[in-house]
C-alpha cells in the first residue's frame, strides 16, 4: 500500500510539471498569434492574465499540500512554493504597468525555462532508447539561442522589429508542445515495451519450471492389462 502511494504521489508532480510546461507553452504560442494578427493588443493584457494564472497557481499549491497532507512528508515544499508563486502573482498584478518595460527580458526568462525543459525531454528520449531525441534536442539549442539573444542585450533587435520577437515566441512554444507530445509518446511506448518484455520473461520462468522441475510421473496401470515384471535374477 505505502509503495502504491508513492508511485501516486510521483505521478502527481510529474503531471504537474507536464501541466506547467503546457502553460509556458501555450502562452508562447497564444502570445505570438495574438500580438501578430489582433490589431491593438498590448503585452500589458498579458501580464494582468499572467498574474491571475500565478495567484491561482500559488492558492491551489497551497491547498494541494493539505489535501495532500504534505505536511507528514519533509521532502513536500509545496505550501512555501505555493506561497511565493501567490506573492509574484500580487507583484505582477500591482506592478503591471511598470513592468511592460521589462516584458522581452521577463518572456525571455520564460524562454530559457523552455530551454531547460526541452534538453530533459531530449535526454528522456534517449533514456528511453528512442529515435525522436532529435527534435527536442534541435528544438532546446534554437530556443536556447533565441533566450541568449534576449537577455544579454541583442533585445534591442527585437524592440525594433517587434514581429520578428513574437514570431520567434509563436515557434519556441509551438516547438515546445511538439516536443512534450514526442516524449509523451515514447514514454507511453517504453512502457508498453516493458510490460510485455516482463511479461515474455515471466511466461519463459513458468515454462522453465514446468519442463525441470516438474517431478516426472509413473504411467498409471490400465485395469485389465498385466504389467510387465523384470526378472529377479534368481
Amino acid at each position: 500500500m505505502a509503495a502504491k502511494n508513492e508511485k501516486k504521489e510521483k505521478a502527481d508532480t510529474n503531471f504537474f510539471g507536464m501541466m506547467a510546461q503546457i502553460m509556458i507553452s501555450s502562452l508562447f504560442v497564444l502570445t505570438g498569434a495574438l500580438m501578430l494578427f489582433v490589431p491593438g493588443m498590448k503585452s500589458l493584457y498579458f501580464l494582468y492574465v499572467t498574474s491571475g494564472v500565478l495567484l491561482v497557481a500559488g492558492a491551489w499549491l497551497m491547498f494541494r499540500f493539505f489535501l495532500k497532507k504534505g505536511y507528514q512528508r519533509i521532502t513536500d515544499y509545496n505550501f512555501s512554493i505555493g506561497v511565493l508563486v501567490f506573492v509574484f502573482g500580487v507583484v505582477v498584478l500591482i506592478r503591471a504597468g511598470e513592468m511592460t518595460e521589462f516584458f522581452t527580458s521577463l518572456m525571455g526568462i520564460l524562454i530559457a525555462m523552455e530551454a531547460a525543459i526541452l534538453l530533459q525531454l531530449a535526454i528522456q528520449i534517449i533514456g528511453l532508447h528512442g529515435r525522436s531525441w532529435p527534435l527536442p534536442m534541435i528544438s532546446a539549442i534554437l530556443v536556447l539561442a533565441f533566450s541568449l539573444l534576449v537577455l544579454t542585450g541583442y533585445k534591442n533587435i527585437f524592440k525594433i522589429n517587434q514581429q520578428l520577437f513574437y514570431i520567434f515566441l509563436f515557434i519556441a512554444g509551438l516547438l515546445g508542445l511538439l516536443s512534450l507530445i514526442t516524449a509523451a509518446g515514447r514514454s507511453h511506448s517504453f512502457k508498453k515495451e516493458e510490460e510485455a518484455r516482463k511479461e515474455s520473461l515471466r511466461s519463459d520462468v513458468e515454462a522453465d519450471y514446468f519442463i525441470t522441475d516438474e517431478p516426472a510421473r509413473k504411467p498409471e496401470a490400465v485395469p485389465g492389462e498385466e504389467t510387465e515384471s523384470l526378472p529377479d535374477g534368481k
